[in-house]
């Protein structure tokens, strides 16, 4: 059916810590999304301008490692390639366009559960908003976006008590291009830090 959209996401990590990396895939995530609110659009009229909204949920599954070690011994949480713990997902999607002109946002968050290991990543509120423009070049389109991405958190929790050096927010210029060819699409997104207020003494984001 046209209305929902189903997404399965298997992350593969690259994590580098002092000159010692951990490469390994983190945790699933499924996420089904049904599209309430679409204009109908016009063959007559290319210059409608057009909406569509998605809500949706999911489960983000815990089959990564959480519990990896480097040379010098155990590593942070935040660090490892998964978390070990269920999480529960909401999200919803808005698109609208005005001929080849177009804005786009999504919001998600994210209700953690604790681990084996007695550690409750916080729940995470998470938005992005972008402009495009859509270049048609034959069968290929091309769409250039550029737009901030906010992330949002209080902080973790180990055996039910607040860990200091966690949580906060973060704001990123996106920008990027995203590619579309028959039934693929191929997406290039570039994210730069530039407002950092993070909890405690942690490692501060980088692009």
């Amino acid at each position: 059916t046209p209305k929902l959209r189903l997404l399965l996401t298997l992350p593969y990590k690259f994590i580098e810590i002092n000159g010692k990396s951990i490469k390994d895939f983190g945790d699933v995530s499924v996420l089904a999304q049904y599209q309430i609110f679409n204009t109908t659009p016009s063959l007559k009229e290319e210059s409608q301008y057009r909406q569509r909204i998605y809500l949706g949920a999911g489960v983000k599954f815990p089959t990564g490692t959480f519990n990896k070690q480097i040379e010098f011994g155990i590593t942070e949480p935040h660090f490892q390639p998964g978390t070990g713990a269920f999480d529960f997902l909401i999200s919803g999607s808005y698109f609208s366009k005005y001929k080849d002109f177009g804005f786009s946002t999504d919001i998600s968050y994210s209700i953690a559960t604790k681990n084996k290991n007695e550690y409750q990543f916080a729940n995470r509120f998470n938005i992005s908003s972008s402009l495009f423009y859509q270049i048609e070049v034959d069968q290929t389109g091309l769409m250039p976006h550029a737009g901030v991405y906010l992330e949002q958190a209080p902080r973790d929790k180990q055996n039910d008590v607040e860990v200091q050096s966690s949580g906060g927010s973060v704001l990123f210029f996106t920008g990027g291009l995203d590619v579309f060819y028959e039934s693929l699409s191929l997406s290039l997104t570039y994210q730069h830090p530039i407002n950092d207020k993070l909890f405690g003494s942690q490692t501060p984001n980088d692009f």
